[in-house]
């Protein structure tokens, strides 16, 4: 399967995006992938998009200032997750940061706060 994280009109084809995939059955040890982009506008801001299991129910990047950022996950529309079953077992985020700092790495943490994954950026 393909992701595809756009920003503008979908329908236009003319958005700035990416494309990520990954292969059905979904594995059951994945927890998250996560991509850092530069933004519509670098010189504003970054971002960091991905996809999540829910069970990795807290996503924390650590930014090169030293700060944390609680990165948002949201599931699929509710129409999309009854026509695709096996979306109902993934989140999606696209976190946005100043430009004058990057994410250095996301960790993911489960609900009861145990570390599940550390991924580097």
């Amino acid at each position: 399967m393909e992701f595809e994280f756009i920003s503008g009109d979908p329908d236009e084809r003319n958005g700035f995006g990416y494309s990520s995939g990954m292969s059905l059955p979904i594995p059951h040890a994945f927890i998250f992938h996560a991509t850092s982009g530069d933004g519509v506008y670098p010189e504003l801001e970054g971002d960091v998009s991905g996809i999540a299991r829910p069970r990795a129910v807290r996503l924390v990047a650590k930014m090169s200032d030293g700060s944390r950022i609680e990165i948002e996950t949201q599931r699929p529309p509710t129409k999309l997750r009854q026509r695709f079953p096996w979306l109902r077992g993934l989140t999606f985020f696209d976190q946005f940061y100043p430009a004058d700092v990057e994410p250095l790495a996301i960790t993911a943490y489960g609900r009861d706060g145990r570390l599940l994954s550390r991924q580097p950026l």
